[in-house]
């Protein structure tokens, strides 16, 4: 058995990808939770890649989740000795938003988090944010620790170590940006020499129309930017949650395919 490993945000965890024709606002609130669990490892571009080429996957993918979190995750799985039970391993590993972070809060471990996030030797939690937020924990990381260019230059830097490692190990990886092109050079990204590499912009162009950068996740988080607005209107995008639809997440398992060598 071969086994596909997946690290990501909401986009590589399946947000959405049942959503196939359109429903109201109060509808999409009532079923999105179940029908999201429902099909998140049916109907999510890791899910088709997996069924396809006959591959187990297992998911680290989390909604909103932080480049810091995913390369945590990586690391506790990696440490242990799964993976060496598969004949082969190849990980697929989305990069998502610089704007995303991750801090260890000391304190009474919040009961509801995912276990991951809670260390159970050490009173205390992991606790996501978004640099773009204007209160509490972001606002204060942000005024004095965030600055865009560090942190893209910190992330290659972790991510040239990570292929490092998985050459260690004998494991095939691939990143691939999911909606933001990075100015990175990183061996074994996916699209990269591309201008626009990311997801987002190669679903755009795949439906006949590029994108000058337009900031996404970077000074805002709107849901009216133009590549947000025109794959809406293509039927790429839920209109309700701003993640791929079914529709999309067959376009991104149809682009990412022919980048794999399985």
């Amino acid at each position: 058995m071969n086994l596909l490993v997946t690290f990501g945000c909401s986009w590589t965890y399946g947000i959405g990808s049942w959503y196939d024709k359109p429903i109201s606002s109060e509808e999409y609130k009532t079923v999105a939770k179940k029908l999201d669990k429902e099909y998140e490892n049916k109907t999510s571009f890791r899910a088709l890649l997996a069924k396809k080429h006959g591959y187990h996957n297992i998911n680290f993918a989390l909604m909103a989740s932080s480049n810091q979190t995913q390369m945590r995750r990586a690391q506790e799985y990696f440490n242990t000795d799964d993976y060496k039970k598969y004949d082969k391993v190849i990980v697929l590993w989305g990069i998502t938003s610089t704007a995303r972070g991750e801090a260890w809060i000391k304190g009474h471990p919040n009961k509801k988090r995912k276990e991951s996030q809670v260390r159970s030797d050490m009173k205390g939690e992991f606790k996501s944010f978004m640099y773009t937020h204007r209160i509490g924990l972001a606002k204060e990381i942000r005024n004095f620790h965030y600055d865009h260019e560090a942190e893209v230059g910190r992330l290659e830097t972790h991510m040239n170590h990570w292929n490092s490692y998985f050459k260690l190990l004998g494991v095939k990886n691939y990143w691939f940006d999911t909606f933001n092109h990075h100015d990175y050079d990183v061996p074994s990204m996916i699209f990269r020499y591309e201008k626009r590499r990311d997801l987002m912009s190669k679903l755009c162009k795949s439906m006949g129309k590029s994108f000058d950068r337009d900031g996404y996740h970077f000074s805002a988080i709107s849901p009216d930017c133009d590549r947000l607005v025109y794959l809406k209107d293509k039927g790429i995008i839920n209109p309700h949650s701003m993640h791929p639809t079914k529709k999309g997440h067959i376009k991104i398992a149809d682009m990412l395919d022919k980048e794999i060598s399985w």
